[in-house]
Parts: C-alpha cells; sequence; structure tokens
C-alpha cells in the first residue's frame, strides 16, 4: 500500500536509508563517502510504499539531486539476512 511520507520523514527512517542505499550500490557501486549517502539526493517524495522484511519491496519514485538524473526509482527488498 501506498503511503505519504515527506522527504524528511524518509531520510530520517532506517529502512528508507538501508534499501536507497542498497539500491544505487547494486546500480552505481559502493559508496565510499556516506556523508553521500544516496537518500540525500532526494528533494521530493512522489511515491511511496514500505515494504516489509521477508515481504514486499520497499519502492519509491522520487525527485533526485544526483548527477544520474532529475527523477529516480528505487526497489530494495529485505529479508531476515540483509537487504538486496
Amino acid at each position: 500500500m501506498a503511503s505519504q511520507i515527506t522527504v524528511e520523514e524518509m531520510k530520517n527512517d532506517a529502512d528508507w536509508q538501508y534499501a536507497f542505499y542498497e539500491a544505487y550500490y547494486h546500480r552505481y557501486g559502493w559508496c565510499a563517502d556516506l556523508r553521500d549517502h544516496p537518500i540525500s539526493k532526494v528533494t521530493e517524495v512522489h511515491h511511496a510504499r514500505e515494504g516489509y522484511h521477508d515481504s514486499d519491496d520497499w519502492l519509491a519514485v522520487v525527485s533526485w539531486s544526483g548527477e544520474e538524473g532529475p527523477f529516480a526509482v528505487m526497489c530494495a527488498g529485505c529479508d531476515y539476512t540483509g537487504w538486496s
């Protein structure tokens, strides 16, 4: 189910932080400087669906200040052994 979440709520939520990092890592490689964490590039949340461990993936469509483009679509899952 889609939920309304603000940019600040998303940035301060540990699950969203892990989800963005995992999705970015799989696409672009490891971030050596966590001060430039991928979630810090989110400027607006257009759609967000919170996932659940061993079930639905975390999914977000956001405006993005990254060099990769003006928008990002993120999808990441987590089971009880880690993120993927």
